[in-house]
């Protein structure tokens, strides 16, 4: 099975909870928060750099919500970085359509396996951002408050949120924490329909991450890097026989092959891939846990 990570699967949620949709109840959008930007990079005035998960606006409230997805432990330099931001930093980047004297909060988002150690790193850097905990159906407000009212009563009221099980990945299927087994298994199908053409990296993302337009740019590049690294090495290693000679290098070209053939091609590529990475991802939680 391919890996995919928490970073994902928290991304996935609350994108799906400001998207109006049909598998869960969408409590942040029915309270009009919406999605501005996903995986927002820019420098403060100070030159230091601020990379939030998510950017989501409520122009209601005029309220911007930075979101930290976190599958691991805090970064002490991110904290700083954060409890140092102000409107001025937020306006001089141009990273909002919010205007005005608007309000905005940052909070950290984090799974159930590993809360306590979201918390105590909070607490350690003595800061007072939200965090909100999921687990496999709710997600809920775990340490300190948010300023916004609006906010609060959502994620403190009735024990949480409900959230889909499972949960649903069409939102943003993958990004550069993901396992190549798992890139690879999630954009087979469109490889698949791409057959007997020349693409770039733009087509297969375009057919794969429903959100692609809200990706910020700099992200997305390091996203279609990943991508494009995966497919050169599939094309000149394990799969060169599925592969034509494309009219440029940013491109590629698939010749038109079996299916049949070609979904085995894939999936043996997938287990290995997975392999290469559970023997990784052991020796990282070894050293995790010493």
């Amino acid at each position: 099975m391919s890996e995919l990570s928490d970073h994902t699967k928290l991304m996935n949620i609350f994108i799906c909870l400001a998207n109006k949709n049909r598998v869960c109840t969408p409590v942040l959008f029915n309270n009009h928060y919406t999605i501005e930007t996903i995986e927002l990079q820019f420098n403060k005035q100070d030159s230091r750099k601020i990379h939030s998960d998510i950017a989501l606006i409520n122009p209601q409230v005029n309220n911007l919500l930075l979101l930290e997805c976190k599958d691991g432990r805090l970064q002490n330099d991110q904290c700083e970085r954060y409890k140092t931001l102000n409107q001025k930093d937020i306006v001089t980047a141009g990273i909002t359509t919010l205007s005005g004297n608007f309000t905005f909060e940052v909070s950290y988002a984090g799974t159930q396996e590993k809360k306590d150690v979201l918390i105590q790193d909070i607490k350690n850097n003595t800061c007072n951002f939200p965090v909100l905990i999921c687990d496999d159906y709710k997600v809920k407000l775990e340490h300190n408050n948010f300023n916004c009212k609006v906010l609060q009563n959502i994620f403190s009221t009735n024990g949480g949120i409900d959230i889909p099980n499972p949960v649903p990945l069409f939102y943003y299927p993958f990004g550069t924490d993901d396992s190549e087994a798992h890139i690879l298994s999630w954009i087979g199908p469109t490889l698949i329909k791409l057959r007997g053409q020349c693409f770039n990296i733009d087509d297969i993302l375009k057919a794969t991450h429903q959100c692609f337009n809200y990706i910020d740019n700099e992200s997305l590049g390091n996203i279609k890097s990943r991508l494009f690294n995966i497919l050169k090495k599939i094309s000149k290693n394990d799969m060169n026989e599925f592969f034509d000679l494309p009219p440029s290098d940013a491109q590629f070209k698939l010749k038109d092959f079996g299916v049949k053939k070609f979904q085995t091609s894939i999936n043996n590529c997938v287990n290995k891939s997975d392999k290469e990475v559970s023997k990784e991802t052991q020796k990282a939680m070894s050293e995790y846990f010493k």
